[in-house]
C-alpha cells in the first residue's frame, strides 16, 4: 500500500510491511525515479550463479528514460548485497540510488541500507547504525522477527528532500538532497546526506520542519478513514505518527479510535499472573494504539517504548475481560463461529442485539486451526471500553454460516446461546475483570 504525495520537492511516502519469502532466486526488478525520468534496474545474482562463480556480485543499472519510454544507459555499479537488495530509490536526477535489505533477508547483515553513486557504494549500515540505536532487542514487539528477518519496515515514513520552488514556479534541484526516515519503533527522523551517505544528525527545528510538511497530508488521509472497516498500514502508520506529535487538536480523533470495532481474535499462549494460559485473545489493535498515545501524551510511556507492547499487557485508560466458555458439544471445524458480545448493563435485555457499542470478539474453530477442540476455552477481551456489561454468548452452530461480523449474529435454529440474565460485570480502565464461567446450552 503506497501513498505518494509531492510539495516544494518533498516525497512522503507510506508503504506498507516490507518482505521477501524464500523463493527460488531473485528476480529482476525496475524502479522509477519519482519524476519518471530516470530508471534502476537491478540485475540479481542467484545462489546457483553465486555457486558456480565465486564473488559475482549484483548489479544496479541505471537509465535516462528518454522520449517514447526509450532507456539510455546511464551508470552502473556492483551492490553490496549477496544475491540482490529487497527494494531500492533512485533520485530525481537520477545520480543516487539506496537500496534496503537483502533478498529473503529483511534487517540484518551490515548493509540493511546502502548509498551509492556512479563511483559506487557511499555508505553502507547496519539497521542498528543506520537507525543510531547500540542495540535493539529482540524482544522488541515493534519489530517482528524471525531467524533470518527483521521487520523493521512496518510502519514508517520517507521524505526524500532533493528539490524547491523557485519564486517564479520552477522546480530545481538542491545541492544536498537528504533523505529521512520515521519508523514506529524508534519514532524520530533518521537523516541521510544523498552525496555522502553519511547519517545527519538533524536539530529540533527541522525535526519540526518535517513533521510540518508531513503531519497535513496524514491529517487528511486520516478524515477519508471510516472506522467501521479494518485499519491498512498506511492508516495506522498516520496514527502512529501524529501520536507522537502530541497536539490538542488531534485529541478528537484519538477519542474517536479509542471507540473504534475493529476486533481481532487469535489463539495464543498469553502470560497471565506469571504463568502460560492458553486462551482465545481478542482486541482492536486501533484502541490499542489511541490508548498508548493518550498514556504517552501524559508521560507514562516513554517514546521509546510507545509502540512496543505484547499481547495481554495492561491497558491505561481501557479494561480487560477475561473468562471461560462452556459448550454442549466438542466444537469441530465444520461448525460456525462463537460470538461473545459485551452489551451494556442498561440495554433491554430482549433487545440486546441493538446495544451500542458494539464490542464483539469472533471465534472460529474454522482458522484458529492451531487451537485445541475443547468444549470449554479461554477468552480474553481486552480494550474494553470502562463501564457496567452483561456477557452475551452466541454459538452458530447449524448451517447456513453467518459470513462475517456484518451483522449482530442472533441465534437460530440449531444455534446455542448463553442465557443473558441479570448478572452485572464491572470493568474498569487499567484492571482486568474475570468473570465466571459462561454455559452456552440454550438451544434454538
Amino acid at each position: 500500500m503506497k501513498l505518494r504525495s509531492i510539495t516544494l520537492g518533498l516525497a512522503i511516502m507510506l508503504i506498507g510491511a516490507a518482505s521477501a519469502g524464500a523463493q527460488d532466486a531473485p528476480k529482476e526488478k525496475r524502479y522509477f525515479s519519482s519524476n519518471h525520468r530516470f530508471l534502476a534496474q537491478v540485475v540479481p545474482v542467484s545462489p546457483a550463479e553465486l555457486e558456480e562463480k565465486k564473488g559475482k556480485k549484483p548489479e544496479v543499472r541505471v537509465y535516462i528514460v528518454e522520449q517514447g519510454d526509450q532507456l539510455k544507459p546511464y551508470w552502473k555499479t556492483e551492490l553490496v548485497n549477496k544475491y540482490a537488495p529487497n527494494y531500492l530509490i533512485i533520485s530525481d536526477d537520477g545520480r543516487h540510488v539506496i537500496t534496503f535489505d537483502n533478498w529473503a533477508s529483511i534487517g540484518r547483515g551490515d548493509d540493511v541500507m546502502a548509498f551509492y553513486n556512479s563511483q559506487g557504494l557511499l555508505k553502507k549500515y547496519s539497521l542498528e547504525q543506520a537507525l543510531g540505536v547500540k542495540s535493539l532487542p529482540d524482544d522488541n514487539s515493534a519489530i517482528p522477527h524471525t531467524d533470518e528477518s527483521r521487520f523493521w519496515k512496518q510502519y514508517y515514513l520517507e521524505v526524500f528532500e532533493q528539490s524547491k520552488e523557485l519564486p517564479d514556479g520552477r522546480i530545481v534541484p538542491i545541492d544536498n538532497p537528504v533523505y529521512c526516515l520515521w519508523l514506529n519503533h524508534t519514532p524520530t527522523w533518521n537523516c541521510f546526506d544523498i552525496n555522502t551517505g553519511e547519517r545527519i544528525q538533524i536539530d529540533p527545528r527541522y525535526a519540526a520542519y518535517l513533521n510540518n510538511k508531513v503531519a497535513p497530508s496524514l491529517t487528511t488521509l486520516l478524515d477519508s478513514y471510516s472506522s467501521d472497516r479494518p485499519m491498512p498500514y498506511n492508516i495506522k502508520t498516520a496514527v502512529m505518527f501524529l501520536g507522537t506529535l502530541k497536539r490538542q487538536q488531534d485529541n478528537q480523533m484519538f477519542r474517536r479510535f479509542l471507540v473504534n470495532e475493529d476486533f481481532q481474535t487469535r489463539y495464543s499462549i498469553l502470560e497471565v499472573n506469571g504463568q502460560e494460559v492458553p486462551a482465545f485473545y481478542t482486541e482492536s489493535s486501533v484502541r490499542r494504539i489511541a490508548d498508548r498515545v493518550f498514556a504517552y501524551w501524559q508521560a507514562q510511556v516513554p517514546v521509546e517504548k510507545l509502540f512496543d507492547y505484547k499481547p495481554g499487557e495492561r491497558y491505561f485508560y481501557l479494561g480487560t475481560v477475561r473468562g471461560s466458555i462452556k459448550l454442549p458439544d466438542v466444537p469441530s471445524q465444520d461448525t460456525g463461529p462463537i460470538y461473545i458480545y459485551l452489551v451494556p448493563a442498561q440495554a433491554d435485555i430482549n433487545q440486546w442485539a441493538a446495544s451500542m457499542p458494539r464490542q464483539e470478539a469472533v471465534i472460529d474453530f474454522r482458522r484458529a486451526t492451531t487451537a485445541p477442540l475443547d468444549p470449554e476455552f479461554n477468552f480474553v477481551f481486552d480494550g474494553v471500553l470502562p463501564g457496567q456489561y452483561r456477557v452475551k454468548v452466541v454459538w452458530d452452530k447449524a448451517q447456513p454460516f453467518e459470513a462475517g461480523k456484518a451483522a449482530v449474529k442472533v441465534p437460530g435454529k440449531g444455534d446455542y446461546e448463553n442465557a443473558l440474565g441479570r448478572a452485572v460485570i464491572n470493568v474498569q480502565a487499567h484492571v482486568t475483570t474475570t468473570v465466571d464461567t459462561i454455559d452456552v446450552n440454550q438451544a434454538r
